[in-house]
């Protein structure tokens, strides 16, 4: 046999013996007691994300018809811009208001995040969760076997849908699923 041929062989004969050992070992099955957040129902449910929204549009539309008078203003009978600096402006304009919304709503979302965070922590502890995860309906988390708890969470955040006085009721606790750490068919 030639040299190639037999290091071939000793390997596929180790490999083998090594599934089949793997095979052979007890496992002892990982249990995750899993709960999830809705991140979203829990931004846009807030009231001053709704504040926030209300805001944005409003000074959208304004820049929206400051835009559309500089450009009737300016145009030619075709419609379109000859002058750069118009278009420079109108550009202006539109980065101001986009960049002026971005940081207020980072802002905004960080504040929430770490609000969120601190309710998680304490409904994981009231229902023996070992993991929180951000989940939402646009970007899923999980797909199955963790337990919702966003209800929870929303009703443990102090001052929670514009009541800066008192935080919300506490939801009724239900038991928590346990989920596996090991893959599950659906």
């Amino acid at each position: 046999m030639n040299k190639g041929l037999w290091c071939g062989a000793a390997a596929l004969v180790l490999g083998v013996g090594l599934c089949l050992g793997a095979g052979c070992q007890t496992r002892e099955q990982t249990l995750l007691r899993t709960g999830t957040i809705n991140s979203t129902v829990v931004l846009q449910s807030d009231d001053k994300y709704q504040e926030l929204s209300r805001q944005y549009f409003q000074e959208r539309i304004k820049a929206s018809t400051e835009v559309q008078k500089l450009v009737e203003k300016h145009s030619n009978e075709e419609g379109v811009l000859s002058d750069r600096s118009v278009y420079e402006k109108l550009l202006k304009i539109q980065n101001e208001v986009e960049s002026k919304w971005q940081k207020k709503t980072a802002d905004y979302i960080n504040a929430k995040m770490r609000s969120m965070q601190s309710a998680a922590e304490k409904v994981a502890a009231d229902h023996k969760l070992d993991l929180v995860l951000i989940d939402s309906n646009d970007v899923p988390t999980v797909e199955y076997g963790a337990h919702d708890v966003t209800a929870q969470v929303m009703g443990s955040m102090p001052g929670f849908a514009g009541s800066s006085e008192a935080p919300a009721p506490e939801a009724t606790a239900s038991p928590a699923p346990t989920a596996s750490a090991t893959p599950q068919s659906k």
